[in-house]
């Protein structure tokens, strides 16, 4: 009894060393943990003082629309400074930078650049903010549509503000903020020509680079012009004596750029409410601690309505699902078939047997209220008798079934098993609306027998998508559509691009334009492009043909950019290969898919394969335009040489980039960037855009990614994988 007591007493003790062990271990870990995300987390938020000194340290998004150029000192750089760079900063879509006085080198962690004949110390600060303003204008005018002034107690909704400059054209004079005339006291002595209001400082200034354009020449002389102490004032002053334009005036701008003037210490300590929910920039925020409470509150807000919506689309598609099914059943209802007699009328039919074994008959023929069985012939006719709503023989074509059937029928030759079985000549289908298309196929498997065998095409669900402002109005001018061409040799498919698109244009309810850039060759193949586009241009009154003449090194890129750069700023561009067919249809898809700002058009154009392969082992063959299947061709989804934008879009972008020469990889480059910039892409299948079949030439000294790239389509473009095996195989290549 002694000797098990000791026992139990040792493995007790066992028992609580390990348990005190693994304790430790594991509050050990998660301490050590913890020192990892702490150290990220300061690093996240302050990256190393090196990293500082210099100005590629200033907070960038790739998208190249907004610049805030913040004045603050380096009293508050550690805490209002910091403060707006770790909220609202982060999300600019553009740039923010910081300016700060003195020559004393900055060794923290802001994107901070100094103004050395500045001192800190100043009031008013009037010459710092002109200084501020003309290094923006000469650093970065050429880079960004707006631009801020902003001080460093403004508190900005990004998001919003991002919106509403969005929707004011940039290219004009525009200088914006919350209007001001000055104290009672005041009025008449601002120097102000007729008391025309000047912007407010605090909730913040936007220019349009334009009119930063037209006063980085004239700030020296403002500065030494001044007629008031105030430094929002005598900016003011400036732009209406140089751009000739004043503060925007309407009433609604002191709500959507807000000045709290009642607030404590004016840093908007008390309860929030509509007044700070419509407005984009509040100001001003002298606790600094405020600026993450209102970043939280602003974004708790923000999160609420996104959940609301999310809930609200939801019961959307909920309500239409519903409409939808009381839609089709309201139609169908009274001729619901049952299952007993559609197998009756299967048996009847001469050759047909059961279903396979392995199959359970209810799985088949059970028929869901509103399901219509279609019986349909060789002939191309379908019998509905138990459909009284249709007439019981009608043609296929008319009912949309011929495609479905013929599909089912590929589906089923596909397989080993019936790949060489004869078809019946009839089948059973059925659509069930929303799910699934069905049809049931008798094969013969000898002269007295067949089996039944069933094909299903599912369809996805019902989805709602929120598409804003993509409706077009009918009567709306339809813009020029100017069809930029690169042409180097290939004088013979250009004219039979001539002619796809004399056609396309008889029915086009537009102006086409047509801008063709020839490069000169040794062979002089380039005049007969050239005599061409001459007949086509005195032919065709509806057709304009401008012709660009290069005699340099060929470059699709340089060539684009050549014809973009000819055209006037808000022209419609379409981007064009000589190798493609199209008619009116894709003319107008790319009027409607095209929005000036908004919105780029990247189709997706069927390329057909070489008739030697389709038609092997004949010479010829009749091919017809409208065969999309795998034997004839391929969708060019991983393509994005044509194009559809606006002129001012692709400036934006800057064109295509000239360094790649030949062609090639330019679609690719440019298609990457119209994704990270503002604009929507648009990409959808179209049947009246076809790449007919050439010969593709790989140039031996094009680079080598692009090389590789011209080898890899050329291989993709021979033909059909199966048909090139058949061919290997007859012709003995592959064993």
């Amino acid at each position: 009894m002694g000797r098990l007591s000791v026992k139990k007493f040792k493995e007790f003790q066992r028992f609580v060393f390990g348990f005190c062990l693994g304790y430790f271990m594991v509050q050990w870990l998660s301490l050590s943990i913890l020192r990892i995300h702490v150290k990220n987390c300061r690093n996240f938020f302050h990256p190393s003082p090196t990293d500082a000194k210099t100005e590629t340290l200033i907070h960038e998004s790739e998208d190249k629309f907004l610049l805030v150029a913040v004045m603050t000192t380096r009293k508050y750089l550690e805490t209002r400074a910091e403060a707006m760079y770790n909220t609202w900063g982060q999300q600019v879509p553009g740039k923010i930078v910081f300016f700060v006085g003195g020559t004393a080198v900055y060794n923290g962690t802001l994107p901070v650049v100094l103004l050395k004949d500045i001192k800190e110390d100043t009031y008013p600060p009037q010459k710092k903010s002109f200084t501020m303003l003309k290094y923006v204008s000469n650093h970065f005018l050429n880079e960004y549509e707006w631009f801020m002034r902003a001080d460093d107690d403004v508190f900005v909704k990004t998001d919003r503000l991002e919106h509403f400059l969005r929707s004011v054209n940039s290219s004009k004079l525009l200088y914006m903020g919350q209007p001001g005339t000055g104290t009672k006291e005041e009025k008449g002595k601002l120097g102000l020509l007729n008391d025309t209001p000047y912007c407010l400082g605090g909730p913040g200034v936007f220019f349009t680079g334009q009119t930063l354009g037209i006063l980085m020449n004239h700030f020296s002389a403002c500065l030494n012009s001044t007629a008031t102490r105030h430094e929002d004032t005598e900016l003011g002053r400036c732009v209406q004596k140089h751009a000739g334009i004043a503060c925007t005036s309407s009433f609604e701008f002191t709500r959507l750029f807000y000045q709290n003037y009642g607030g404590k210490n004016g840093s908007f300590n008390h309860k929030l409410g509509l007044t700070e929910e419509r407005a984009i920039t509040l100001h001003p925020i002298k606790q600094h601690a405020h600026m993450y409470r209102l970043n939280n509150h602003f974004s708790f807000l923000k999160l609420a309505r996104l959940n609301k919506k999310v809930k609200q689309l939801s019961e959307t598609v909920q309500q239409f699902s519903l409409i939808i099914d009381k839609s089709e059943s309201r139609y169908t209802r009274p001729n619901k078939i049952k299952s007993s007699q559609i197998r009756k009328r299967l048996r009847e039919l001469e050759g047909w047997s059961e279903v396979r074994k392995g199959d359970t008959p209810n799985d088949w023929f059970e028929t869901e209220q509103g399901d219509i069985w279609d019986f349909i012939s060789q002939n191309k006719h379908i019998y509905s008798r138990y459909n009284v709503f249709i007439n019981p023989m009608d043609d296929v074509s008319r009912k949309g079934k011929s495609v479905s059937l013929k599909t089912a029928k590929k589906a089923v030759s596909g397989d080993q098993k019936y790949r060489f079985k004869k078809f019946a000549g009839f089948t059973y289908q059925r659509l069930s609306y929303g799910k699934r298309m069905e049809n049931i196929i008798p094969v013969k498997t000898s002269p007295d027998s067949s089996i039944s065998v069933r094909t299903i095409q599912r369809f996805s669900g019902v989805e709602f998508t929120e598409n804003i402002d993509l409706v077009d109005n009918q009567d709306v001018i339809r813009p020029t559509i100017w069809i930029i061409v690169p042409l180097f040799k290939r004088s013979r498919m250009f004219a039979s691009f001539l002619s796809s698109l004399t056609r396309a244009i008889e029915k086009f309810q537009g102006n086409i334009c047509l801008c063709v850039v020839l490069y000169v060759d040794d062979d002089d193949e380039y005049k007969n492009s050239q005599r061409f586009a001459d007949v086509m241009h005195n032919f065709l009154d509806k057709l304009k043909i401008r012709l660009t003449i290069l005699n340099e090194p060929f470059s699709r890129s340089k060539a684009i950019n050549t014809g973009i750069r000819s055209l006037k700023n808000d022209s419609l561009l379409l981007i064009m290969d000589v190798d493609m067919i199209f008619n009116s249809r894709f003319l107008n898809r790319v009027i409607l898919n095209t929005k000036h700002s908004y919105r780029a058009y990247f189709p997706i154009y069927f390329s057909q394969y070489s008739s030697n392969i389709i038609c092997f082992p004949n010479k010829t063959c009749d091919l017809e335009i409208v065969n999309f299947d795998n034997e004839h061709g391929t969708w060019r989804f991983f393509s994005y040489g044509i194009v559809s934008i606006y002129k001012e879009d692709a400036i934006k972008l800057r064109g295509f980039k000239e360094e790649i020469k030949g062609w090639g990889k330019e679609d690719v480059d440019f298609y990457e960037k119209c994704l990270k910039s503002h604009l929507h892409i648009f990409r959808a299948a179209d049947p009246y855009l076809i790449h007919i079949y050439h010969r593709r030439d790989c140039d031996q000294t094009l680079p080598k990614d692009q090389l590789t790239m011209c080898v890899q389509s050329r291989s993709q473009l021979y033909g059909y994988e199966k048909d090139l095996f058949k061919i290997s195989k007859e012709l003995k290549l592959v064993g």
